[in-house]
């Protein structure tokens, strides 16, 4: 199957086959140039063809039009004789009869006149084509020469409908078939069929329009040696059978087409090979002759009927020996014509006919059962036209999808299937369908397939074509999972170009993820393959300039004003290297900035002492917006330059910047890196990690590795795949002398970086990323799937392991860019000289913002305890009702632990809140769990949702505790229910069970508080929008009575929970 003609979205014209192929395949066409001294535009032919009517050119216009037909549509064209052309003849032009055996050798891009076939051909350059058309093809008719066809030609151009209806009523009016050619055809046969030398010599163009030169293309020269050869070889005696001398015929025929040669001498090469592989040559030689013309006639010159008549030839050859070879080709033709079809430039119905030949054969294949690989093909081929007449008709393709799928990945094991091509055909319908997790994973197994057949690098080529195609749809997640395999495959020198471009399209990805320190650190890796070049070669890449700047905006959205400073000072210097600084779209996106950080210091608490160190060091880097901005809001309008007073002084008082658009985007508060203390803040899939250290540049550098190296692991998980406990997680850098590890400290959610200077490299860092991470995922989150599992997969299907480790070398990255030593923090950036512009306003009420990750924070987790993992060792297993005998208080709820401190150290957690009246925990106990054990029931821990739980987030996650009670009656749970409702809540306290499941009364029940929130749940009642259905298991059977057993709410529930689970 060829990719290049398949294309489920072409708008097709008539003239748009060759111009198609040719950009699909130009090494298939002519590389010849010819250059004109003064090009002929379309605007100077179409003013010329203008002044025809104007200066009453007919003569000139007859004498082009007559050429252009010769050349395109027939050869044997007779014009009339006189000054005007037409005289008593009635025509402008006719054809002359010639024998079949003549006609037969002419070829052209429209049907000829054959034999005694006689055409009449009108030609006028009159504005008034309507009312000249109607009188030329009356008069055509009224000589009664028998005319078959009449074709008529205007130098103005006709609208596409009207031309139609014109067409249509004269031809119905007088029983000839009229056809009308107007300015447009003219132009197109000028410019796209080349007949611009035509054009030239008879429209009264000067003779400096027709001065040009021809340069023969190094293809070209290659071509016509070869043919020469060729057709040298050819001339001598050929006896029986010779494949070699065929093939010979047979290539010089591809020669000449891909010489651009006329049409005729086109023609004449293919009926010489076929003639002679009649006498010389094999059947599957006459095939591919055959099966070459088709194509040529079809992408050449645009002949569909040629081409419908090859594919006529081709299907003999398929029912006398039916290969997979063979059915390729015939389906490709077929494509063509179903292409020609749909676009309405082809009976559709002759088409369908061809296709339905084609599904008929196919259920031979299935029946005979004995040529498994083109039974194969054969169902291939037909769901991909069914896929793509689904696309175009814009119905849904998911059934399309699931047919396919299984086809195509087991062609992979048969041989004589091109599984590549098929992935390519795949690839080019992507573009067209938009949103289809099915299809792109698809797409993905196929490239894994056809990946593990190549080399690692041309592997990683294919890995790269398939993540630039998902950067351009904007599926940043797919992309990062094809450029896993690509950065780690092109670390040798050879491939450092490659190794620049993966780089920086992984950091575009991670960036458009919001994930900053993965994004930097890999745009950092092409910064510093960049900054080699630029040292080397003493040229500045544009490439360079641009990924500059999106480090830049990086550091903007994360507020880390220092750093902001060093790639700005660094991108000041290489631009104007490069001269870049004086372009205007450089000057602007540095003033952009310069206004976003303006719009960031608004929302600042300026009592900070660092704000006061800030205006100078802007100043001299050139940054005056924020320079002159801060002097103002700080108090010091003396210290504003006269001319941006005014300005800022109402920006300032109308609050113009504190509602930017920008401000919804920032990851974090301004970070201001200083001597003591810092931190470095990122969130990657709902884990808002925060550090903090003790400032210096080589650890700053060490927890901006370990950031980059968390978020580029957590990078592909989808939203659901991996569920955050603890939101919030601390980890504190401390220097030891102990080896260096992390270490999980007490509180669930706080960790200790320990680092031994003398034993710290490469390998413990990652060591200790790796720990963390482990840690993190069982202690810190939850997972739909086994760990193992998870992470196995992934290091197949993403190279993730690869994708992490690679960025250990960011250290020697940052080196090459910045040096050992960098200005890291903002004492390095001032001067003795600079001025503090402390505070002098009164506000004392500052409320920092909120600054949410909005891409890495779309879930919320809520939990029924601050530390789950104190349910991990409390051996919950149910729970024990105490009642009091005279009924005169509520009774007693106690959930049954073998760990009874762990246990009262759960409930002891809710008693505060509940004391104050506040909603924390709710108990669900659903009866009816079991239909086959009617007292069975589940009790439910789950937390309560507020308002405020999703205030910024779309999704919720609720982290709960379930256990299924079995006892052998429900007298217990009864008594409870009837005692909970009578008195409108119960005691809610820690019992202690044995292992033996005997609940052990407490000496005291003191630790008890009062609980009512407690709902006693039928689980046939619980319908998909109750919170109850949280209690509920997807593999549940519930007790549902009779009379309602398909209509009960339970039912959509449990379907609901079944279909996601599948």
């Amino acid at each position: 199957m060829d990719s290049s003609n398949i294309n489920s979205n072409q708008e097709y014209t008539a003239s748009s086959f060759f111009s198609y192929y040719r950009e699909k395949r130009p090494e298939k066409f002519s590389d010849t140039v010819e250059t004109y001294d003064i090009p002929l535009t379309k605007e100077l032919f179409e003013q010329q063809m203008n002044f025809l009517s104007i200066q009453k050119k007919q003569s000139a216009f007859e004498n082009f039009i007559v050429a252009v037909a010769q050349r395109k549509i027939t050869p044997n064209i007779k014009p009339q004789t006189g000054p005007d052309g037409g005289g008593d003849g009635k025509v402008d032009a006719e054809t002359y009869q010639v024998s079949d055996d003549i006609s037969d050798k002419w070829y052209s891009s429209e049907n000829t006149a054959k034999g005694n076939e006689l055409w009449a051909f009108a030609i006028s350059c009159k504005k008034q084509w309507k009312p000249k058309i109607e009188s030329d093809i009356e008069k055509i008719v009224g000589t009664k020469r028998g005319y078959t066809r009449a074709l008529f030609f205007s130098n103005q151009f006709i609208k596409a409908s009207t031309r139609a209806e014109v067409e249509k009523n004269l031809t119905e009016k007088y029983g000839l078939k009229v056809e009308i050619f107007d300015c447009l055809w003219c132009e197109n046969s000028v410019f796209q069929d080349r007949c611009i030398d035509l054009a030239l010599e008879h429209l009264g163009f000067s003779d400096e329009y027709k001065k040009h030169s021809v340069t023969v293309g190094p293809r070209d020269k290659a071509r016509q040696e070869r043919l020469d050869e060729i057709e040298k070889n050819i001339w001598r005696n050929i006896e029986g059978l010779d494949t070699g001398y065929v093939n010979e015929l047979h290539e010089a025929c591809l020669l000449s087409r891909g010489l651009e040669r006329p049409r005729t001498e086109v023609e004449g090469r293919f009926n010489r090979a076929m003639r002679e592989c009649e006498r010389h040559g094999s059947p599957q030689q006459m095939f591919l002759l055959i099966y070459d013309h088709a194509w040529t006639s079809f992408f050449w010159y645009e002949d569909i009927d040629a081409t419908y008549a090859d594919f006529q030839k081709l299907k003999q050859f398929i029912e006398s020996d039916c290969t997979v070879f063979r059915i390729e080709r015939l389906t490709n033709i077929l494509t063509n014509l179903i292409n020609v079809g749909r676009a309405g430039l082809y009976d559709l119905e002759k088409v369908k006919t061809e296709y339905k030949y084609i599904k008929i054969f196919e259920e031979r294949l299935k029946t005979e059962n004995n040529k498994p690989s083109c039974l194969l093909f054969l169902r291939i081929y037909i769901a991909v036209q069914q896929l793509i007449e689904h696309i175009q008709q814009n119905t849904p393709i998911d059934e399309d999808i699931a047919t396919l799928r299984p086809l195509l990945l087991e062609s992979a094991s048969h041989s004589e299937i091109s599984f590549e091509t098929n992935f390519k055909i795949m690839e080019m319908l992507s573009d067209t369908i938009e949103d289809n997790l099915e299809f792109d994973e698809l797409i993905d197994e196929m490239a894994d397939i056809l990946a593990d057949k190549r080399s690692r690098v041309d592997a990683a080529d294919l890995r790269f074509s398939r993540a630039k195609k998902q950067i351009n749809k904007k599926k940043w997640k797919y992309a990062i999972k094809h450029l896993g395999f690509c950065v780690y495959a092109y670390e040798q020198e050879e491939y450092q170009e490659k190794l620049i471009k993966s780089s920086g399209y992984m950091g575009i990805a991670l960036s458009n993820l919001d994930l900053p320190y993965s994004a930097k650190a890999y745009l950092l890796k092409s910064v510093s393959f960049l900054m080699k070049q630029f040292y080397t070669t003493g040229v500045v890449p544009h490439l360079l300039i641009t990924v500059l700047h999106e480090l830049c905006k990086i550091e903007l959205l994360l507020g880390r004003i220092v750093m902001y400073w060093n790639w700005y000072e660094l991108m000041q210097v290489v631009a104007s290297n490069g001269q870049f600084w004086n372009e205007d779209i450089f000057k602007q996106s540095c003033e952009k900035d310069d206004a976003s950080w303006a719009c960031r210091l608004s929302v600042t608490d300026l009592r900070h002492p660092a704000i006061a160190k800030l205006p100078d060091v802007f100043e001299r880097l050139g940054m005056v917006i924020c320079s002159e901005y801060l002097k103002l809001i700080l108090g010091y309008p003396d210290e504003v330059d006269k001319k941006c007073l005014p300005i800022l002084q109402d920006v300032v008082e109308h609050s113009r910047l504190q509602n930017q658009p920008l401000l919804n985007q920032l990851l974090d508060k301004i970070n201001i890196s200083t001597a003591g203390y810092a931190y470095l803040k990122t969130t990657v899939r709902n884990f808002i990690i925060t550090v903090t250290y003790e400032n210096d540049c080589e650890t700053q550098q060490l927890i901006e590795i370990f950031l980059a190296s968390i978020e580029s692991f957590f990078a592909t998980f989808e939203k659901f795949e991996i569920i955050a406990i603890d939101n919030e997680i601390n980890i504190r850098v401390i220097w030891s002398t102990t080896p260096s590890t992390m270490v999980p400290l007490t509180k669930n959610s706080e960790y200790e970086f320990r680092i031994n200077k003398d034993d710290f490299n490469d390998k413990k860092c990652w060591e200790c990323i790796a720990m963390f991470i482990s840690s993190l995922l069982l202690r810190n989150s939850v997972t739909q799937e086994n760990i193992e599992l998870i992470l196995q997969s992934k290091q197949n299907g993403e190279r993730l392991i690869d994708r992490v480790s690679v960025l250990q070398h960011t250290k020697l990255d940052m080196r090459n860019v910045l040096g050992p030593t960098f200005k890291y923090k903002l004492e390095d950036w001032m001067r003795k000289t600079d001025k503090d512009y402390i505070y002098k306003g009164s506000h004392t009420d500052f409320k920092e913002r909120s600054y949410i990750n909005h891409l890495q924070s779309d879930v919320t987790t809520v939990k029924i305890n601050s530390d789950m993992t104190l349910w991990d060792d409390a051996g919950w297993k149910g729970c024990g009702f105490v009642h009091d005998v005279y009924g005169t208080m509520p009774p007693f709820f106690g959930l049954a632990f073998e760990n009874l401190e762990r246990g009262q150290a759960i409930t002891s957690e809710w008693r505060p809140i509940k004391d104050k009246g506040k909603p924390n925990v709710r108990i669900y106990i659903i009866k009816g769990i079991d239909a086959n054990n009617p007292a069975y029931y589940r009790i439910c821990i789950a937390p309560v949702l507020s308002h405020e739980d999703n205030e910024e987030q779309r999704y919720i996650a609720t982290i709960t505790r379930k256990h299924t009670m079995t006892p052998s009656s429900n007298e217990n749970l009864a008594r409870f229910e009837e005692q909970y409702k009578r008195f409108g809540g119960c005691w809610l306290m820690a019992f202690q069970i044995t292992e033996n499941n005997n609940i052990i009364m407490p000496n005291s029940f003191d630790e008890a508080f009062k609980f009512n929130d407690v709902e006693f749940r039928e689980a046939y009642l619980i319908d998909i929008n109750d919170d109850a259905q949280i209690a509920i298991e997807p593999d549940d059977n519930p007790y549902i009575p009779k009379e309602i057993d398909e209509t009960a709410p339970i039912i959509r529930v449990l379907e609901g929970m079944r279909e996601i689970i599948k």
